[in-house]
């Protein structure tokens, strides 16, 4: 059986270091016997120069040494590592997607708005939703409710003076909302 010898660990050594078959330990090249385990340390000499090219053999059924359990350990590591970044990938599609599928419903199912206008003067306009838009006019405030997807509104003072101001809910949230001071002045928004 041919043992392994190597350099020291340490560069500046001239001390060669045994690797004990049985337990794989280091042992100084100087040891017959290993300083763990106890067993013999042999190391066979080639017949020839040329024909050093054997290999240790371990029993089939002996342990492996440490480093092959990290390099498993590591494996495993790296494993539930991307298994969770893979998860978390996952997660945060369904919910964007789910997120989507809710604002989309938001902007096509149909909503109740309520548009209002109050001025201390006469005005013209025009009310509406994704239905069509008609037109209107009066005089102080008024109401009006639309179930539409959307909704907008339009008025104009017919003189000067007076004070205009527009108020648009939709589902009983204000969305938008304008005055107006200015002579034949003008208020409009949509949501």
């Amino acid at each position: 059986m041919l043992i392994f010898v190597r350099g020291s660990k340490y560069p500046n050594s001239e001390q060669l270091v045994i690797t004990c078959p049985n337990c794989f330990r280091e042992n100084p090249d100087s040891s017959g016997f290993c300083n763990n385990c106890g067993k013999p340390l042999v190391i066979a000499q080639p017949s020839s120069p040329l024909t050093q090219t054997t290999s240790p053999s371990f029993p089939r059924d002996s342990v492996l040494p440490p480093r092959r359990a990290n390099v498993s350990a590591r494996q495993a590591g790296i494993a539930v590592f991307l298994l969770l970044v893979f998860l978390v990938t996952i997660g945060w599609y369904a919910y964007t997607a789910y997120q989507t599928q809710q604002e989309v419903s938001s902007l096509t199912s149909a909503h109740a708005f309520v548009i209002s206008v109050n001025s201390s003067g006469c005005w013209t306009g025009a009310v509406g939703g994704d239905a069509g838009t008609s037109s209107v006019q009066g005089c102080g405030s008024q109401s009006w409710h639309i179930t539409a997807v959307v909704a907008s509104a339009d008025f104009q003072m017919n003189d000067a003076g007076n004070v205009i101001s527009m108020t648009i809910t939709k589902d009983g949230i204000s969305c938008a909302s304008q005055s107006s001071s200015a002579d034949y002045g003008v208020v409009s928004g949509g949501c």
